[in-house]
């Protein structure tokens, strides 16, 4: 009996989407913040490092993945060289985490939604949600390649339109509010500078993780030799430009240790500003 295969329907925009939504997660509005306020400026600086110390690991996977274009990424590798615990435990780490990060997903989609319908409850918004995408995924992976390229869509174009608009608006970007907190880098001295930006790559991190949803779905890939390794790395360097150009506009607006301690990580953007007393003062959107 021939060993059944699943059909290879993603092509590469679809295969590249996954992994920019896999890796794009509400981490980049939650943790640009704290590591503005840890190394100010200088986060850019940090996201390249990060981006940088993941490429060795997207490499691997892009390898593997084209060498074993199969469902199931880090289990699938690991079941080749070896049987039995080892990579049952990876396979059901790698499956506890998916549906945790989903349920935390879901849960940060339905108080957003939440913001602009009060009237839907969060709890049973996010159930609903989680069914409606399992529906679409047992539809087929052509669907659910379709539907996260519409997301990670929607995703890239709202951040795009928040960098365009702060470059462009009066209220916007100023060179005078990117250096408020004393230039590029914060601290005294060069080493304590290089520990704080090391801590904030640390920190950071878990920005880049998320590219591996990409070798899971090996097997559906169209011309995986080809598609995989330049969607893997594509991942990285769109998702390093994206959060380099997010923070390079959000510093503009909002000097980095106010970006620090404030409680909306990533800022609306000014409807109007003046100055009060030498310091920067404005009337915010939402």
């Amino acid at each position: 009996m021939a060993k059944k295969q699943l059909v290879r329907t993603l092509g590469f925009v679809q295969i590249l989407m996954l992994g920019i939504g896999g890796t794009m997660g509400a981490d980049v509005f939650v943790l640009t913040g704290h590591a503005a306020g840890m190394v100010g400026p200088a986060v850019i600086l940090v996201f390249l490092l990060a981006a940088l110390q993941s490429l060795p690991n997207a490499l691997s996977y892009a390898e593997l993945a084209s060498a074993f274009p199969v469902a199931g990424g880090g289990y699938a590798y690991i079941s080749k060289a070896k049987k039995g615990l080892l990579p049952f435990s990876v396979g059901w780490v790698s499956w506890f985490s998916s549906m945790v990060y989903a349920a935390l997903s879901a849960l940060g989609a339905a108080y957003s939604l939440n913001i602009f319908l009060p009237f839907l409850p969060v709890a049973p918004t996010a159930v609903a949600l989680v069914a409606l995408f399992v529906a679409n995924s047992l539809r087929g992976s052509e669907e659910a390649g379709r539907a996260q390229v519409i997301l990670a869509c929607v995703l890239l174009a709202s951040l795009a339109a928040f960098v365009i608009l702060g470059l462009v608006l009066p209220t916007g970007f100023t060179w005078a509010e990117f250096y408020r907190d004393g230039g590029f880098f914060i601290h005294e001295g060069t080493l304590q500078n290089m520990v704080k930006i090391f801590q904030a790559v640390t920190l950071v991190n878990v920005l880049f993780v998320g590219y591996e949803v990409i070798a899971t779905t090996a097997e559906e890939a169209k011309d995986p030799g080809r598609n995989i390794p330049i969607a893997v790395v594509s991942t990285i360097f769109i998702c390093a430009a994206v959060y380099c150009a997010v923070t390079f506009v959000a510093l503009g607006v909002i000097s980095a240790k106010t970006l620090g301690n404030s409680s909306p990580p990533c800022p609306t953007l000014p409807l109007a500003s003046w100055e009060d007393g030498g310091r920067r003062r404005s009337v915010w959107l939402g």
